[in-house]
């Protein structure tokens, strides 16, 4: 009886193991939710180079509810995609902007 619940246990925990690693991204080694993030982002930069406007708003980066979207941006540009990043201080403001480059 104590072996068969011994199996069972290991079971379950190889069970749980797989399911985990289905759920992350080979590439970052994150939950998928940090890859969902990651591709609302990219979607974003993506269909600004494509339009010609090139670069994101900060704000508009934050208008997708992503609350730590430098570590999705770093992820990003660890898969490989180019990003550039562009301060600008405007009137004693701080404006920033991103760009995907192709």
């Amino acid at each position: 009886m104590t072996q068969q619940l011994s199996l069972l246990g290991e079971e379950r925990k190889a069970t749980e193991a797989a399911v985990r690693a289905e759920s992350k991204s080979a590439a970052t080694n994150y939950p998928s939710k940090a890859n969902t993030q990651c591709a609302r982002i990219l979607a974003v930069l993506e269909r600004a180079a494509r339009s010609g406007e090139g670069w994101v708003s900060l704000p508009a980066i934050l208008s997708l509810y992503i609350a730590n979207y430098r570590m999705r941006i770093t992820e990003l540009r660890r898969a490989g995609h180019n990003i550039e990043l562009r301060d600008e201080w405007i009137d004693g403001q701080r404006h920033t902007a991103y760009r995907l480059v192709r």
